[in-house]
């Protein structure tokens, strides 16, 4: 069995980090931010969209309904796709980015290499 990291954590290494922290700092995003920062929100919604929670109202009941919050999620949504699209870039991967989401929402904490997901 590996013992490497989980699936969630290798495909966070495909993530444009440097483009998120020029985008906080561009739109302040950690203003009054006490704990829970913009990295933190990004990672617990990122979880919940590529876990295919149940409905919208899974993420709502915790992130809220304000316009903003919505609007965040929507963000999120779209990051995730496009995060598994460049993991299949990068990868080669040759499957449709429905499979690979689907895969990805049901293997997030087996410690298994990206590559070799089935």
């Amino acid at each position: 069995m590996h013992t490497g990291r989980i699936v969630f954590s290798q495909l966070m290494d495909f993530c444009p980090w440097h483009e998120f922290a020029t985008c906080v700092r561009r739109y302040r995003g950690h203003y009054r931010v006490r704990e829970f920062s913009c990295l933190d929100q990004f990672l617990a919604m990122t979880f919940a969209q590529l876990t295919g929670r149940e409905s919208l109202r899974d993420i709502e009941i915790f992130f809220g309904t304000s316009e903003n919050a919505v609007k965040t999620q929507v963000w999120i949504a779209i990051s995730a796709y496009v995060l598994v699209a460049i993991l299949k870039k990068e990868l080669g991967i040759e499957r449709e980015l429905r499979e690979i989401l689907q895969i990805l929402s049901i293997t997030p904490f087996e410690q298994v290499p990206l590559r070799q997901l089935p």
